[in-house]
C-alpha cells in the first residue's frame, strides 16, 4: 500500500512539474500582462463556484496589440479607466490570436477578461 501511495505522489509531482514547465516556455510578444482571477458578484449565487483551480490565461501587450496564447474559450474584453468607466469593449473568440486596441487610447487602464458562462473574471493593468 505504501508503494502505491509513493508512486501516486511521484506521478503527481511529475505531472505538476511538466505543466509548469510548459506554461513558462511560452514565448510572448511584447510585455506579459499579469492577470488575477476574481469571482463575479459572489453574493449573486446564480453561477456555481468552481471547485478546481482556475488556470489564468497568458496574454501580452505590444503597443496597442493584445496577444492571446493559451485561451480556449470565448470572452469579453473590456478596458476601464481609473473611475471604472468602460472605455473600450469587444468580444474575443477562442481562435483569436490578437486584438488591436484603438490608437487613440493612451494612459493607464484596467483590462478585464470575462469568459462566457463563468463565475469569475480576470483582470490586470496596462499602460498604453
Amino acid at each position: 500500500m505504501k508503494k502505491i501511495l509513493i508512486l501516486i505522489s511521484l506521478l503527481s509531482i511529475i505531472a505538476v512539474t511538466g505543466y509548469s514547465e510548459n506554461k513558462s516556455s511560452i514565448e510572448v510578444l511584447g510585455e506579459e500582462v499579469e492577470l488575477v482571477a476574481e469571482r463575479i458578484n459572489p453574493t449573486n449565487g446564480q453561477l456555481p463556484r468552481p471547485r478546481t483551480p482556475i488556470a489564468v490565461p497568458t496574454i501580452s501587450l505590444d503597443n496597442h496589440d493584445i496577444y492571446f496564447y493559451d485561451i480556449d474559450f470565448n470572452l469579453s474584453l473590456c478596458i476601464l479607466d481609473s473611475e471604472d468607466n468602460v472605455i473600450y469593449s469587444t468580444f474575443v473568440t477562442a481562435d483569436t490570436p490578437v486584438v488591436i486596441l484603438p490608437s487613440t487610447l493612451s494612459g493607464d487602464y484596467k483590462l478585464c477578461l470575462y469568459p462566457e458562462g463563468c463565475s469569475y473574471y480576470f483582470y490586470g493593468y496596462i499602460s498604453l
